[in-house]
């Protein structure tokens, strides 16, 4: 029971993070077209502020660097990539 609870509560986490993520995707669009393709760039969901970095890897960690590994959720994208369901960190 508790484990149904715990992957609830992980699956609404994906689903907000993802959701917040198409947001800024598309409020950050000029901004975003301007780096190059195969960019990692990790969004904070909170408020719209990113990182980038040649791989996503380093993206991951340039964020927890930035925001606190346990501060905020994260989006993960790729520039030039589809966005996939599950993106985020968090």
């Amino acid at each position: 029971m508790a484990d149904d609870v715990e992957l609830e509560r992980r699956l609404a986490r994906i689903e907000f993070i993802g959701e917040e993520g198409d947001y800024w995707l598309e409020k950050l669009a000029a901004e975003l077209s301007r780096l190059p393709a195969g960019t990692a760039v990790v969004i904070n969901v909170a408020n719209g502020e990113y990182v980038t970095a040649p791989t996503r890897l380093e993206a991951m960690d340039k964020f927890d660097q930035r925001f606190g590994a346990d501060a905020t959720f994260g989006f993960v994208h790729e520039i030039g990539q589809p966005v996939f369901v599950g993106g985020g960190v968090g």
